[in-house]
């Protein structure tokens, strides 16, 4: 069990605690979410659509990360195997 003061903290220890591709959402106890549905950035009170379209909208930033670090783990994998051939070529006899 993680406990936390808010949905968005709670998203943070978990990926700091599993590693970011690790945590897709997270389940919140009954009294923590009916803190986190009502309120926001302070006192502000969102209604269901409002709630549903920052849901989404916190859900394109996640897919934003994670195919960023795809892009950059793919470029790695691509560098290594081109130093790898590189290397070879260098080390086989002519």
């Amino acid at each position: 069990a993680i406990y936390a003061e808010n949905s968005a903290q709670a998203m943070q220890l978990l990926i700091r605690q599993f590693a970011e591709r690790s945590v897709l959402s997270i389940a919140l106890s009954e009294d923590v979410a009916t803190e986190d549905a009502l309120t926001t950035e302070g006192t502000q009170t969102l209604s269901a659509d409002q709630l549903r379209l920052k849901s989404l909208s916190d859900q394109k930033v996640l897919v934003a990360q994670r195919e960023k670090s795809e892009r950059s783990r793919q470029k790695v994998v691509k560098a290594q195997s081109a130093l790898q051939k590189a290397n070879a070529a260098r080390v086989a006899p002519t």
